[in-house]
């Protein structure tokens, strides 16, 4: 009994190991299927006076067979995305990649404590005549808790 017991708890520590190395990894995690309105970008996001992210714990995964549809990773030092924001990792899921394609692939490193960041993990369409569909996303992020919506895009247009 005493071995079946020791046995149980090894593995019971061995999984409570495991969750805490996963959210340590990735703060945040999140996936689904969206419609993006044309010419706009919906996107997870935080800031912070301390960004440390890369393409190991910042990233967006997605497929989609929209020619005008991208998932993006960018800096900013504003809630918005314009001529300020730095790109990261931008990619777009088309014929070519059988309609995949990761940021998680892309390699990048940003850090800064110097003045407050924006982080944005966004999905993105350019279409001026109607929305893309992102048929299946997954997105990571090193923030707990950050914000999710549409955010104002002036390249997106």
């Amino acid at each position: 009994f005493f071995f079946t017991s020791s046995l149980i708890n090894m593995r019971s520590l061995i999984v409570v190991a495991l969750l805490c190395l996963f959210s340590a990894a990735y703060g945040y995690t999140d996936s689904g299927s969206l419609t993006i309105d044309a010419k706009s970008a919906y996107c997870y996001y935080y800031d912070s006076s301390s960004v440390s992210v890369s393409n190991l714990n910042t990233w967006i995964n997605g497929t989609s067979n929209n020619l005008y549809g991208y998932i993006s990773v960018y800096a900013s030092p504003s809630d918005s995305l314009g001529l300020t924001s730095t790109t990261l990792a931008i990619c777009s899921p088309n014929q070519g990649n059988h309609n995949e394609c990761s940021t998680q692939s892309i390699q990048f490193t940003y850090s800064n404590s110097v003045e407050t960041t924006y982080i944005f993990v966004c999905m993105e369409c350019h279409y001026w005549f109607g929305p893309c569909i992102f048929d299946e996303y997954n997105v990571a992020l090193t923030n707990s808790a950050p914000q999710e919506g549409y955010v104002d895009c002036s390249f997106c247009h």
